[in-house]
């Protein structure tokens, strides 16, 4: 009896998710968690419809970093860049108060430590970006 053996080529070989974005994917899936508990917390009407498209978009794009997905690369990459700008124009805008400090400048420092990370030469070369 012939068995069915997968075949060995180059399509079928998956190479291995990189810690990195493996990390990026969990504060991603992390992220749309905690939109969606605000969301359910605080059910503003000038701030559910946002809340929820942000948990549906960080949700997305953790799974399209795990699935090693190009557009969830340019996408994580873009809204982190957007995250440190409005962050730091928020602290230019608000000051640096208390709030700011444990609010604020983590999400600007996490920000931050995924662009490094998605920009690390190996994620690029997992992601194909040249």
């Amino acid at each position: 009896m012939l068995m069915n053996m997968p075949s060995k080529d180059s399509k079928s070989i998956k190479s291995p998710v990189p810690s990195e974005v493996k990390i990026i994917a969990g504060i991603e899936g992390f992220s749309g968690l905690v939109y969606l508990v605000n969301f359910l917390a605080f059910l503003n009407i000038t701030l559910s419809p946002m809340l929820i498209i942000l948990s549906c978009l960080s949700f997305t794009i953790a799974y399209g970093l795990w699935r090693i997905k190009k557009w969830a690369w340019f996408l994580s990459i873009t809204l982190s860049v957007f995250g440190v700008i409005s962050g730091i124009i928020v602290f230019a805008l608000t000051g640096v108060s208390e709030s700011s400090l444990f609010g604020g400048a983590p999400m600007i420092i996490i920000d931050i430590i995924v662009i490094i990370m998605l920009l690390n030469k190996d994620v690029r070369k997992t992601f194909r970006i040249h």
